[in-house]
């Protein structure tokens, strides 16, 4: 897909992803995010399903009267 920006466009979106770029970088080095790599992804999956089992689990329970 291809957008035709203009100069002044092309600038605006560059300068926005820098600033992107800036947060997030600061992000991280506030102890905040996670490091991206593949066991990481892994485990993170991992909670996923745990917490979507959970949920799952919590609301098939029939009520005990």
């Amino acid at each position: 897909m291809e957008v035709d920006l203009t100069p002044d466009q092309c600038e605006r979106r560059r300068a926005e992803i820098l600033a992107a770029v800036d947060t997030a970088k600061a992000s991280l080095a506030a102890g905040k995010g996670r490091v991206i790599t593949e066991d990481s992804m892994r485990q993170l999956a991992n909670e996923v399903k745990q917490r979507g089992r959970a949920r799952l689990a919590a609301g098939q329970q029939t009520p005990s009267y």
